[in-house]
């Protein structure tokens, strides 16, 4: 009876993947402008998407070409003359080269909380803007890979 089983098993299970889905064509780190007054952030926006892009396995010849289009950072909070916290806001376009290019854009921002006797706001300009290229560069990289050509764009993201 178990020998009559082992067929039905493997076929059944043939069908089926366990893990991500298979990538149709990979992808590669394109041109990175930021024509934006903030320093830095044009090699942070490159190291974020080429750590994604190799985090994701997904190695190729799709260029990813990026184009920084604001990248502030403002006082949020202030209190007797003193600012308390900072806000870094960035937005990125992401094109995917190629047949059925794509455009993301994509806008993440964070708060960064000072603290008297603390880092001087010059000295968290740089991480924060680091930590926000990691998370739209992850989720641009995401989503060339994984959301189906043509479906509606996730929240966030512009055609």
């Amino acid at each position: 009876m178990g020998l009559l089983l082992l067929p039905l098993l493997l076929s059944l299970g043939c069908g089926y993947r366990v893990g991500r889905p298979p990538v149709s064509a990979g992808l590669c780190l394109g041109e990175v402008r930021a024509p934006v007054a903030e320093p830095g952030v044009a090699d942070a926006m490159s190291a974020a998407l080429a750590a994604a892009i190799r985090r994701a396995g997904a190695h190729g010849e799709r260029a990813i070409l990026v184009q920084v289009r604001r990248a502030d950072f403002q006082p949020s909070a202030s209190r007797a003359g003193s600012v308390l916290a900072w806000e870094a806001v960035l937005e990125v376009s992401f094109v995917l080269s190629g047949p059925q290019a794509r455009e993301l854009i994509l806008k993440r921002s964070m708060v960064v909380a000072t603290s008297p006797g603390g880092m001087q706001p010059t000295q968290l300009r740089a991480p924060a803007f680091e930590q926000l290229a990691v998370v739209l560069a992850d989720e641009a990289v995401s989503s060339f890979l994984y959301a189906p050509t043509g479906a509606d764009p996730a929240p966030g993201v512009e055609p």
